[in-house]
């Protein structure tokens, strides 16, 4: 921010950062929700243990949670910029 950064360039930063780090989170509990399936399959009713529909909205709404979550302290982060 000394060096002349704008608004802008420190929202897509943080935005950047949070993205990776949800990403990488995403990919790590997929393997573990395929791993564990047939250990959860006795607490799943009308889901089969590996639905690829049910494991892309978790992602998806994991992903949008996430984001919403950290657009807050981003855009706290941009606006202190002055």
């Amino acid at each position: 921010m000394a060096l002349g950064a704008r608004r802008m360039d420190v929202l897509k930063l943080v935005m950047r950062q949070v993205l990776v780090l949800l990403s990488a989170g995403v990919l790590v509990d997929g393997a573990g929700f395929l791993m564990l399936s047939p250990v959860l399959s006795g607490l799943l009713f009308g889901v089969t243990p590996t639905d690829p529909i049910t494991y892309a909205v978790v992602c998806v709404s994991v992903l949008f949670v996430g984001l919403a979550a950290a657009s807050i302290p981003a855009y706290r982060a941009a606006k202190s910029i002055r």
